[in-house]
Order: structure tokens, then sequence, then C-alpha cells
């Protein structure tokens, strides 16, 4: 999704100091360490409503140059109209400072509190750090900030929103599979942590390894042979691309009946892996969560999510079982749970996702995610995926490149919940994006 922003001057508020100070609340001036930007409501597919939403960036190397080494970052507007005010709007509480040889930088969301009906040349700010959250709001009279707008600042750091780490994705051209637009949308800080009380880590991704170049539409074939591939299994074939010898997501491609040009079910997609390894004669054993259908409709009769066969007359050897994370029994559940996928990555297992968003325009991805960490108490996803699915010698608008168009073949994503309890990808470049399905394998007693 595009979101351009607008560099602004700001500067940072000192209010008058009218009674003693106090040492918790320092005031932050460095603007190399902390920079403000303004979203531009009027470029295509903007995340923006209006003018009144800004971007916040965080250098945690200059931070800690400058004596920053933890805590939290509050942020207060002042009304450029009342420069003498001494009370400020609190427009973000609890920022942690992070350690920058975890994460060198980060950025979020904010609302301004003036409204503003245009860009904005400047406004005037103040940046503080503080060792903990603070209580309620401090007293007039000192030089701490004060609030009189909102309640006292939670106990946690609220809910971060996180920059996607491609904003200038568009679509992913025709690769998806046949999933629905989603029947609700919500906004990213509207998603919530999976789990506040987790602390953050720091694992490496299971496997390094580059996706298999795809064909359009290929999405579902590619994540499958993607996880195959770092499996190791012997099925003779490679991971290279369909139209070589021996091409594994050819093969997969074939099994799971994906017409040219066209997404794939998310039935098809589960009984063609498992046909596939039927076909080969693969030890492996296949778990899922989520509700797998033959059309984009969720409530189709023939939608399948308790135990599920390769769909062969008769069905192959290998089947695939509800995995059992977040308390779900034999008979599966509509939308997946957190805990089984930590929990087979976990257990080094490989793992695919599907995913769908609204846009405009909506879409849908299926992706092999290859690791996770906590970040906040979200699930900070690393996946890999073929960015571009077809020739790669050019980049027009939609393919998925960084500002230097180089192909985001390895990207992060963080996964929180939303309102409806399920598992949605919070900064996914297009939009939010609700995780519809998961399937994993792995080598008996893997």
């Amino acid at each position: 999704m595009a979101a351009a922003l607008l560099c602004v001057a700001f500067f940072l508020w000192l209010p008058p100091a009218t009674g003693q100070s106090n040492p918790t609340w320092v005031q932050i001036f460095d603007q190399q360490a902390v920079s403000f930007s303004q979203l531009d409501p009027t470029t295509p597919d903007t995340i923006a409503p209006d003018w009144n939403q800004g971007v916040i960036t965080m250098n945690y190397q200059q931070l800690l140059m400058d004596g920053f080494s933890g805590g939290y970052l509050q942020v207060l507007e002042f009304n450029p109209s009342e420069p003498t005010a001494e009370d400020g709007a609190w427009i973000l509480q609890n920022i942690p400072i992070m350690d920058p040889s975890f994460i060198g930088g980060d950025s979020a969301v904010f609302t301004f509190a003036v409204h503003n009906s245009g860009p904005v040349g400047t406004f005037p700010v103040g940046v503080y750090a503080v060792v903990k959250p603070p209580a309620p709001a401090p007293a007039r009279g000192t030089n701490q900030p004060k609030q009189p707008m909102l309640p006292p600042a939670p106990k946690a750091p609220p809910p971060r929103v996180f920059v996607p780490a491609n904003p200038k994705q568009v679509t992913i051209g025709q690769g998806m599979p046949a999933l629905a637009t989603p029947p609700v949308t919500y906004r990213p800080d509207q998603i919530l942590p999976v789990d506040a009380t987790q602390a953050d880590t720091k694992n490496a991704p299971l496997t390094n390894q580059n996706p298999v170049a795809e064909l359009p539409s290929q999405c579902a074939p590619g994540s499958v042979a993607n996880s195959l591939t770092y499996l190791g299994v012997n099925d003779g074939n490679t991971n290279a691309p369909s139209g070589q010898p021996n091409s594994r997501v050819a093969g997969v491609d074939a099994a799971m009946g994906r017409q040219a040009g066209k997404g794939t079910p998310t039935l098809n997609i589960i009984q063609g892996k498992l046909m596939y390894i039927n076909q080969k004669g693969l030890k492996l054993v296949v778990h899922h969560q989520g509700r797998f259908c033959p059309t984009n409709n969720i409530n189709d009769q023939k939608c399948q999510q308790g135990t599920i066969d390769d769909g062969g007359n008769p069905p192959g050897a290998v089947t695939s079982t509800p995995g059992a994370g977040g308390g779900v029994g034999n008979n599966g559940t509509l939308m997946p749970k957190a805990a089984f996928l930590t929990g087979e990555l976990d257990n080094k297992e490989d793992v695919e996702i599907c995913f769908r968003w609204a846009g405009p325009p909506p879409g849908a991805h299926c992706v092999q995610t290859t690791g996770y960490n906590w970040e906040s108490g979200y699930l900070r996803l690393t996946i890999i995926q073929d960015p571009n699915q077809g020739p790669t010698n050019t980049v027009p608008g939609g393919r998925m490149v960084d500002a230097a168009k180089v192909p985001l073949a390895r990207m992060p994503v963080h996964v929180g919940l939303g309102p409806d309890g399920n598992l949605w990808i919070q900064d996914w470049p297009a939009g939010p994006a609700q995780i519809t399905n998961i399937i994993s394998e792995s080598p008996p007693g893997g």
C-alpha cells in the first residue's frame, strides 16, 4: 500500500517551569534521534483518511548515544495558537526505547491533537523519556507535561502500529489463492498483541533458503515447494521453476489442479499437497488449522476442517489432521490459533500460511513462514515468497520491491489479534490481512 510521507519541521516545546523539577521526566531535543512526518491522504491507496495522521520515527542508536538506553517515550503536542500554554495533548504514550543491537529503529502512526485541514509546516511537540510508564497525569505547577484530555497512562505500553516493510507495494499481481474478501477489516491500531506478557526474543529463522520462482497465481504451490525443500525431502525433484526439468513446484501445481492465471481454492491447496506427498511416497505428518473450501465461499457445504484426505479414490495413506494448538479438537477450527503456529515453528516444522485483505483492491496470498519472534507482544513472522511471480527483469507498479526496487523475497510481518479474536497481519503492505489457513508437515516424530 502506498503511504506518502510529508516531512514536517517541528520544534521541541519546553513548557515553562513554574514549580519544582521532577527528574523522572527527561526531555529529548535531538531531532536525529526522534523525528516526525505527516501522512499524505491524497496519494493512491494511502492509509490516512485525512491530514490528521502522522508518523514518529525513532533512531535507537542515536537515542543510546544521547544517553537513553531504556524506558519509554512520551509525546505531547501543544496548540500553536497558545504558545505559552503549559498543558499539552498526550498523543503518544509509553513507546518502549529498544536495544539498538536488536532493532536499529522503528516507527509508529499517531493522530494529531490539533485538527489539520492540510499539510503542516511546523507543529510544537515535546518528547520526553521516562524510566517506567507514568501514573496519573502530573499536576499543574511542575515542569512535567500535563494532560487534561486523556485518562491516565496505561500500566503497560499501548498497542504498537508497525510500519510495513514495503509501503510501496500495491498488489501481488495475480498471485493469490481463491479466498473471499474478509467480511470486516480493521485499522492497524485495532490489532492488539497476541500476548502482551511475552518478552521480546531474538530467534534466528529456521532457514535462509531462497524461494522458488513462481508463475502468476502460483503462490500456493510455491509455498508448499519451499516447505518441502526446507524439509529436504527425497522426491526426485528440485526447487526449480516450472518449465525446468524435475521442477518440484510444477509437480505440486499439477497435484493441486491449479488453472493458469487463477487462484487456488484452499481445499485444492491442502488436498493437492497431500496428493503430491502420497504420489511421491513421502513419510510425512501433516496438520492444519482453518476451514478449507473448494470455492471462495467459507460457508460452502463441501468445506472441510476436520481430518482431510487427498481426495483420491481411494484416498492415499497420508492425511492431514487438525493441529492441537490453542485447544482445537478433532473437529478443527474455523480460524487458526497462534499456539498452533508457534508450536509448529518451535518444533522446527515447516509452515505455510494463507491470508486475505480487503483492499482496495482486495487480495489473498500464501507464503512459507520460516520463523518467529515476540516483539511487544506481537508475533514477528519471517516469510519467504516470490514477490513478483513472472518475469523479473522489470519492476512494474504493484510488484513487491523495496525503495531500491529490490524484490522482497524475504520480509517480516507482525501478527496480532483483531477485535474478532482472530489472527491478523497488522503491517501487510496492502492493508491489515486476516490469516485464514495454516498447514504444516514434518517427518514422523518430528
